[in-house]
């Protein structure tokens, strides 16, 4: 009787732990880190209008981080907004455990290693005289304002931005930067 009870109990605590580690060494091959920069790449085309690619990646449950390697990110349709390109030879980011439990995002740790960042100086073109208008013509309402949107919201605990460069109409101008504690 004690022998059926404590199979029993290895059985109910030993299966979670078994798929548990199942995931775990199945979560850093090829065809996950695929599929997650996929759903990556298709979430951000549908917020932002960016693509997303690299060319390989690390991913560490047992500690919530990815590591990316050979990281571009472009418009997804070319000559929309002014980000022409960023890549960087690395990205690692290490998120906490609270933000699956909660749902708010708190990244641990993010480091970004030689970024190149290519963008274009939108112009202003407010300085433009506007038409007249007939003297008994309607005024003309402006338009309804578009409903705002929820803030997209998150905390970094550790950022390390290491040997950057922007590129802003053509001038490149380098960039280095550590911030702790944002």
């Amino acid at each position: 009787m004690a022998k059926r009870r404590l199979r029993k109990w290895l059985i109910i605590l030993g299966a979670p732990l078994a798929l548990f580690l199942l995931v775990v060494l199945l979560a850093d091959t090829a065809w996950v880190k695929r599929r997650l920069l996929a759903a990556a790449d298709k979430a951000l085309r549908a917020e932002l209008g960016l693509s997303i690619s690299a060319g390989d990646s690390t991913l560490r449950l047992t500690r919530l981080a990815a590591s990316l390697r050979d990281v571009r990110v472009t418009p997804a349709a070319p000559g929309t907004g002014p980000l022409r390109t960023l890549t960087a030879s690395e990205v690692f980011i290490n998120l906490a455990w609270s933000t699956l439990l909660t749902g708010d995002l708190r990244i641990q740790e993010l480091r970004i290693v030689r970024p190149r960042l290519e963008a274009l100086i939108p112009s202003d073109d407010t300085t433009a005289p506007s038409p007249a208008a007939a003297p008994d013509a309607e005024p003309i309402a402006p338009p309804e304002p578009a409903p705002s949107a929820k803030p997209f919201s998150f905390t970094i605990e550790k950022f390390a931005l290491i040997d950057g460069t922007v590129t802003l109409g053509g001038s490149g101008q380098p960039l280095a930067l550590s911030l702790d504690d944002i």
